[in-house]
């Protein structure tokens, strides 16, 4: 393989998105093996909900500090089912402001960023909303694209594994 295909290689990252989902968890275990196939890294966003401003003077930094916290461990988590995959630390991202626009904010910032990994949630109520705006272009819109890729959300991790290998 050339210099110039591995430092490609290299620089290709796959974005992941921590919703609380338990389908998110999913996408990274796939995301995390394809990565390591590929020699490509790991990207996990959390985008957390601006709160009013006026809310804060009210309650100073409690609200903010929980939320952030809670950011902190839904990426902890997910960094923690990724690292034993992937063989390294993917990289965490919190990012103020609604998951859509930060998930396309990440992906203009980031032009390693090739692939944007969701998955479906299982049952009748479908697909999930990240799935859905997909689906329906709502995630497009950014200076570039990206590949989007959805994994089913009804499978194990064995199931996803094999599935991404």
């Amino acid at each position: 393989m050339s210099a110039a295909v591995q430092g490609e290689r290299a620089a290709r990252k796959l974005l992941c998105v921590a919703d609380g989902s338990v389908e998110a968890r999913l996408a990274v275990v796939f995301a995390a093996r394809r990565a390591a196939l590929t020699g490509a890294g790991l990207v996990i966003l959390r985008a957390v909900e601006p709160i009013e401003s006026g809310l804060w003077a009210t309650l100073g930094g409690s609200i903010r500090d929980r939320v952030a916290d809670e950011a902190e461990r839904d990426l902890q988590l997910l960094s923690d089912a990724a690292r034993p995959v992937l063989g390294a630390d993917p990289e965490l991202v919190v990012r103020e402001g609604e998951t859509g626009q930060q998930i396309r904010a990440v992906i203009d910032a980031d032009p390693a960023i090739k692939t944007l990994v969701l998955a479906a949630a299982g049952g009748r109520s479908g697909p999930g909303p990240l799935v859905s705006a997909a689906a329906r272009g709502g995630l497009h819109g950014g200076s570039r694209a990206v590949v989007v890729m959805i994994v089913p959300g009804d499978l194990d991790d064995a199931a996803v594994l094999a599935l991404a290998s």
